[in-house]
């Protein structure tokens, strides 16, 4: 992941850019779950690509982690999927709409869309590096 923009306001945000340095596009990450109701989640996998090669010519990956995106209160949303999966983010962007924040998710593949709402929180979870029969690696195109 490269440095993003500024990290939105949200409780949690600061565990976030003290994990990776600065606030990530969370280009590559896998999206793990989305949940929306009483509850309403989307949960990613991210991670760090460095700029280093393995022998395969694989770009290594590193500050693996889960991310929980939490939010309530006054949700809207629009969502689609081309695939069927949960997906792989293009980039994640924030904007304060009013009152609320939106959450524009940009896929590879996958859910696509945008979600608002009133009340955010993240939460960080490490997680441990991948080895290379799980995916530590990206391809170097």
């Amino acid at each position: 992941m490269t440095p993003g923009s500024e990290p939105p306001t949200i409780s949690g945000s600061d565990a976030v850019v003290n994990w990776f340095g600065y606030w990530p596009e969370f280009h590559d990450s896998e999206i793990i779950e989305l949940r929306l109701g009483a509850e309403s989640v989307l949960r990613l996998h991210a991670f760090e690509m460095t700029d280093q090669t393995d022998a395969a010519g694989y770009y290594k990956l590193r500050k693996h982690c889960i991310l929980s995106f939490w939010f309530a209160d006054e949700v809207e949303f629009s969502l689609a999927s081309d695939s069927g999966a949960a997906g792989i983010v293009l980039g994640l962007e924030f904007q304060k709409t009013g009152d609320r924040l939106k959450m524009e998710i940009q896929s590879a593949c996958g859910i696509d869309g945008w979600v608002m709402a009133k009340t955010w929180r993240v939460e960080l979870e490490p997680a441990p590096d991948r080895d290379k029969n799980n995916q530590e690696s990206s391809p170097a195109f």
